[in-house]
Formats: C-alpha cells, structure tokens, sequence
C-alpha cells in the first residue's frame, strides 16, 4: 500500500471489492481520515480544500483530513461515508478516534441529502452509463461499461433503505 499520512484515524477497503463487485483487473481501492498536527492550523493557511486531502494512484488511496472528512459525510458524500459504514472485516487500522467517528456515523444522516446525493448522483451515473461508448461496442468499451454498472448497482444499494426487521403490532 503507498505511504499514509501520519495520524490516520480510520482506514479500509472500500468500492467494488469491498462490496463483492469487482472483476477481473479491479484494483482494491482505499480511503481514510487521519488527523492533521495540530500546528498545521496555525497560521493562515490551515489544511482546507485539495490541502486536506492525499491522493495516490496505482494503488488507488485517499485520505482525508478529519474536518474536510466531517464536512464531506454532513453533505453525504457517497464515498466518504462509504467509510464510516463498511463492514468491520474491510478496516485495515481502527483507533480509538476512529472508533469514535463509526459510533457517530448515524449524526451525519438527513434523509433529503441522502437522497439528493446517493439518487442524484446514481441518476447522473445512470445517464453517463446511458450515453457512454463510441459506438463500436469494442471489448474495452464493454468492459468499462460493466464496471460502471457496478459501481451504478453499488449506489443503489448504499443509498437505498436499510433492512428493518418486521415487528408485529
């Protein structure tokens, strides 16, 4: 894995693999919150924006600084919060603050920006995947056609209602 931030509080396995939907050739994607030193914020320039955030490619990891990832999960970032929700098998380090964070997770819920940001954006997902190839229906077309179904059905399964066990009257 390629080198993390100092002070990461939570990190883990997220999107296709984490949910069973990864293919042939499916890289496993990572992302975590660690905790900026506390000098970092003196000054002018804190770490906001692109400043809070590392990201690496080949292999696919994002780490997000505690208050953008607080921010981030209050607008119900369906990545973000993919986080704070995974199963615990797929949290490769866990401390105690970001024990703390999962105990809070149901805080950044509001049922309007779950459904603005996990059905707007499988519906914006839905017209790209809609619109998507040049035509040709070219192997390589077809295959990131199906992964961007995946990852459409993965949405649609994040965002949609939890499991309620029936309960007589």
């Amino acid at each position: 894995m390629a080198a993390q931030p100092a002070n990461v509080l939570l990190a883990g396995i997220v999107g296709s693999t984490a949910y069973g939907l990864a293919g042939p050739g499916s890289d496993i994607d990572r992302l975590g919150v660690y905790a900026a030193p506390t000098t970092a914020f003196h000054g002018l320039h804190p770490p906001t924006g692109r400043d809070a955030t590392t990201v690496t490619t080949k292999p696919d990891v994002t780490f997000h600084e505690a208050g953008k990832c607080a921010a981030l999960c209050l607008g119900m970032n369906p990545t973000v919060t993919e986080l704070i929700w995974l199963p615990d098998g797929l949290y490769e380090t866990r401390t105690a603050l970001g024990e703390q964070l999962i105990s809070i997770r149901t805080a950044f819920l509001s049922a309007r920006r779950v459904k603005d940001a996990y059905l707007g954006y499988a519906v914006s997902q839905f017209k790209r995947l809609e619109t998507r190839g040049d035509g040709s229906f070219s192997a390589d077309t077809r295959k990131r056609t199906a992964k961007h179904a995946r990852h459409l059905a993965r949405l649609v399964h994040q965002g949609g209602p939890p499991a309620v066990p029936h309960r007589p009257p």
